[in-house]
């Protein structure tokens, strides 16, 4: 999406909204700009279900086995590894039910 940006001011936007329980990781941010970030979160002009479609295919492009539900907060949740470029990360282990990255594995 950062290539369709030209309203400048890069933010991190939550596949998965805070508000909604997703978490601070990074399999749950993409970059855009303010313009698509205010899209995203505010529904504008009917755009919120296809921005939507797009993030979630990026993510799962980025992170093979990518789901809403991996990245959304459960205090029971079960431990997520995704691949990525660079290698495995370990999104596991939980702190009152916050997960964290470990780093590759």
């Amino acid at each position: 999406m950062e290539n369709a940006c030209r309203y400048g001011g890069l933010q991190i936007m939550h596949v998965v909204p805070r508000s909604q329980m997703g978490l601070g990781v990074e399999q749950n941010g993409v970059l855009g700009c303010i313009g698509h970030h205010g899209l995203l979160d505010n529904g504008n002009r009917g755009l919120r279900g296809e921005m939507q479609a797009m993030l979630e295919d990026y993510m799962q492009d980025m992170y093979p086995g990518w789901s809403r539900e991996a990245v959304t907060y459960s205090k029971y949740g079960e431990k997520q590894v995704f691949e990525t470029a660079r290698g495995s990360r370990d999104v596991s282990g939980s702190m009152d039910g916050i997960l964290f990255l470990e780093g590759n594995t």
